[in-house]
């Protein structure tokens, strides 16, 4: 019943903008607008009776005409109803739109193909991130028309979609079968790295756009966000890293208690953190040379608390001297960069 609710609704909406247009009566073809609303509650119907894929019922051609016939309307009504009004309706097409295709992936993925959680997590995030490059990328109408709802209405929501799915992934192993599982070279992780850059892209564009996301301390917490969640998806990566190929369960509790992961861990940070120093001290960069710096502080911390905790005096003792050599030639050859000097 919903899908066949959507196709009269687009017949109706197509039939009031005709009609509008041939009275000039712009508060009518507004309320063709409010056919976008109707979808919305169609699709959400068809999910809670649990009638199955959108396409099933001559869903498959029903929903393909009203949107296009929704996009027609959209059309028409440039420059003709309220802007403000137009451009909601953009946004709420554009995420209908997302919406219903990441419910069809979702049902192809698990009930045809039968493809593993990690398939089909990465594919629905994968969605996510061909949006992203579409709306950022193209040269055409709505978008070029529409910026602030497609880059910052749409985008902003894919953006923390595709941001929270990041996180999420961070609690899966990682395995992809049939495939072995390969470190960057397996589904979680080329969706990470691509979904960052995609969220840094979307972040730079908002600054375009608006002028508060452009603000130099804006820049900088976009900054201080892409780093950490850099450092922690090395973090991850070393701990799927143990759990393929050491047989460590995955798990956070579990990690935190091998002594193999925490000796993974503090060599992991030491070279996060000279790295970090050293690129720091070349580029006369002082706050990165102070988190680098603070990284190595953690490390000797984790050192002494928890590395060393069980051994003896001596081991304490020669292990603290290894780190102090190594702090003191980090000093030495990338020393911290002086304060810049601010014009009179």
């Amino acid at each position: 019943i919903s899908n066949w609710l959507v196709g009269y609704f687009a017949l109706s909406e197509v039939a009031i903008t005709l009609l509008a247009r041939k009275w000039q009566w712009p508060r009518m073809q507004a309320s063709a607008l409010l056919a976008v609303g109707i979808y919305a509650v169609a699709a959400l119907q068809h999910l809670l009776d649990s009638e199955g894929p959108l396409h099933e019922l001559g869903g498959w051609l029903i929903w393909p005409l009203g949107i296009a016939a929704y996009y027609w309307v959209l059309h028409q009504a440039q420059s003709r109803v309220y802007d403000h009004v137009t451009g909601v309706a953009h946004a709420l097409t554009g995420l209908l739109l997302l919406s219903v295709l990441h419910w069809e992936l979702l049902w192809l993925a698990g009930e045809v193909l039968e493809l593993h959680e990690t398939w089909t997590f990465s594919l629905m995030a994968l969605l996510n991130i061909a949006a992203l490059q579409l709306i950022h990328r193209a040269s055409f109408w709505p978008i070029v028309d529409w910026p602030h709802a497609y880059i910052g209405g749409i985008s902003s929501v894919v953006g923390l979609s595709l941001g929270l799915m990041i996180l999420a992934s961070f609690d899966s192993a990682g395995s992809a079968p049939p495939l072995p599982w390969v470190p960057i070279l397996n589904p979680l992780d080329a969706m990470t790295l691509i979904g960052v850059l995609c969220l840094t892209t979307l972040w730079l564009d908002l600054g375009k756009l608006y002028r508060v996301m452009g603000q130099p301390a804006s820049i900088r917490v976009a900054w201080i966000c892409l780093g950490l969640a850099g450092f922690v998806w090395l973090n991850v990566t070393l701990f799927r890293v143990l759990h393929h190929g050491w047989g460590l369960t995955y798990d956070l509790e579990a990690m935190l208690d091998s002594s193999i992961a925490q000796t993974a861990l503090t060599i992991l940070w030491v070279v996060v953190g000279m790295l970090v120093v050293i690129v720091a001290s070349r580029r006369e960069m002082r706050n990165f040379w102070l988190t680098g710096g603070a990284l190595l502080v953690v490390v000797v911390a984790k050192l002494f608390f928890e590395d060393l905790a069980n051994t003896g005096s001596l081991e304490r003792i020669v292990s603290f001297l290894g780190v102090g050599v190594v702090l003191i030639l980090i000093g030495y050859f990338s020393p911290l960069p002086p304060k810049a000097v601010k014009a009179e």
